[in-house]
């Protein structure tokens, strides 16, 4: 799904929560040939793994840029503000 990753900071980030979970809603796609652009609204809502446990919620905006290739669309970036 996103071959370009940094797996290292990726297992850092989710290292530390006890649980995630975000949701993507109102995402405007625009798509020229092999690349495309979701721009979405929506919240994360994260518990971290030590200290407050409490659930937290943020809401912002996210950007995913994608590619299409031989076996289908790939994520390439990723924005989150």
């Amino acid at each position: 799904v996103w071959p370009s990753v940094d797996r290292q900071a990726l297992q850092r980030a989710f290292g530390s929560l006890r649980e995630q979970r975000l949701t993507l809603e109102d995402c405007a796609l625009s798509v020229r040939g092999d690349r495309a652009t979701a721009r979405c609204s929506g919240t994360v809502q994260y518990r971290p793994q030590v200290g407050s446990r409490t659930l937290r919620e943020l809401a912002g905006q996210w950007t995913i840029t994608l590619k299409r290739g031989a076996r289908g669309w790939a994520i390439t970036h990723v924005d989150a503000r």
